[in-house]
C-alpha cells in the first residue's frame, strides 16, 4: 500500500489562493445578480439578505448594511433574526460596535444559532475590552463552568479577534 505525500507549503498556499480567487469570483457573481433581483423586486427580502451576505464576503459593509435593513422592511420575512445578525457583523466590521452589539443581541434567536458565529455578543464585548462582560455572555452561551473554564473562553475570543484584526492589517500573527 503506497503513502500518499503531502503537497509542499507552497503547493497548499496556491492552491489556498486559487480557492480564494475562486470564491471571491462566485460572491462577485452572487452579488451581481441578488442586485437585479432586488431591482426587480425591491420587497424581496431573501435577496437582500443573500445581498448582505455576499457582500460581508466581499468586505463591502456598506453595502451590507444596507442590504440588511432592507431585508428587515418586510415585516412578513420569516427570517429577520438572520438579518439582524448580518446586519450586527456589517456594524462590526465597521466597529460601531454598540450598534454591532445590538443588533447581534437582537438577532439571537432559534436561527441565528445555525450562524457560523455563535459568539457575537461577547466578540463585541471583548472588542469594547469589556472582558468580564465578555466571559459572562460566553458562560450563557457556553452553559456555565467554573472561573477558570469563562477567563479561558474569553481569552480564546480576544485571541481570535486579536487574530483576525491582525489578518486584516497585513501582519503576521505572534504564533507564526
Amino acid at each position: 500500500m503506497s503513502r500518499r505525500s503531502r503537497p509542499s507549503r507552497a503547493s497548499r498556499g496556491a492552491n489556498a489562493e486559487a480557492v480564494r480567487r475562486d470564491s471571491t469570483a462566485k460572491f462577485r457573481d452572487a452579488e451581481q445578480k441578488l442586485r437585479q433581483a432586488t431591482l426587480l423586486r425591491p420587497q424581496f427580502s431573501e435577496a437582500w439578505n443573500n445581498l448582505a451576505v455576499a457582500a460581508l464576503q466581499l468586505a463591502t459593509t456598506n453595502l451590507a448594511a444596507t442590504a440588511s435593513r432592507n431585508a428587515l422592511k418586510d415585516v412578513t420575512y420569516a427570517e429577520p433574526e438572520i438579518a439582524r445578525a448580518n446586519l450586527g457583523w456589517a456594524l462590526f466590521q465597521k466597529k460601531d460596535m454598540q450598534a454591532a452589539w445590538k443588533e447581534l443581541h437582537e438577532g439571537r434567536g432559534a436561527r441565528a444559532r445555525l450562524l457560523r458565529r455563535p459568539l457575537s455578543p461577547g466578540k463585541v464585548y471583548v472588542e469594547r475590552a469589556e472582558y468580564d462582560r465578555a466571559a459572562d455572555e460566553l458562560d450563557g452561551i457556553l452553559g456555565g463552568g467554573s472561573a477558570r473554564s469563562r477567563r479561558r473562553s474569553c481569552w480564546r475570543a480576544w485571541s481570535a479577534s486579536e487574530g483576525s484584526r491582525r489578518a486584516r492589517r497585513g501582519s503576521p500573527s505572534s504564533a507564526a
